[in-house]
């Protein structure tokens, strides 16, 4: 089995603190993105009193972004004030709230790809022909293991 040296696994600590931070998108924080094209991929159509909606269930968004629920909710009051989304609370049940993408959001959503396209064909760019298809090849292969990781259990 393959050991990772303690430099390896500073380098791999620093490239995830990096990324995470990085600001890839002038538009929207990571984070932020994430967390609307989540609503945008697993929203589903459902009806809330009475209007035919295409929303998510909020514990739903909990279970899928494996953030805290304090800095969800956090997040999702700032994408309301800034128009992104909107909430519903479930007329049945009110322990049961909802969330949808408001077109503003969707716009955001777009413009925030765009711009993260651009950069990261920037960073990429600086790479030879050869690292660049070894790194294409490498992040296929992290994705597979990483699903395999996830499958397992771990």
């Amino acid at each position: 089995m393959y050991e990772i040296n303690k430099e390896q696994m500073k380098t791999l600590i620093k490239i995830k603190q990096k990324m995470h931070h990085l600001r890839l998108s002038p538009t929207l924080s990571m984070s932020l993105f994430s967390m609307l094209k989540t609503i945008d991929a697993q929203a589903v159509p459902m009806k809330i009193a009475g209007e035919e909606i295409v929303a998510m269930r909020v514990n739903d968004l909990f279970d899928t972004i494996h953030v805290s629920r304090p800095a969800i909710s956090k997040a999702l009051k700032e994408c309301e004030s800034r128009g992104y989304i909107c909430r519903f609370t479930s007329e049945k049940d009110k322990r049961f709230s909802y969330v949808s993408l408001k077109e503003k959001g969707k716009e955001v959503i777009a413009q925030a790809e765009a711009e993260i396209k651009e950069s990261m064909s920037w960073i990429v760019a600086q790479f030879s022909d050869d690292e660049k298809e070894q790194f294409k090849n490498l992040i296929l292969r992290i994705d597979q293991i990483l699903d395999d990781f996830e499958k397992k259990g771990r």
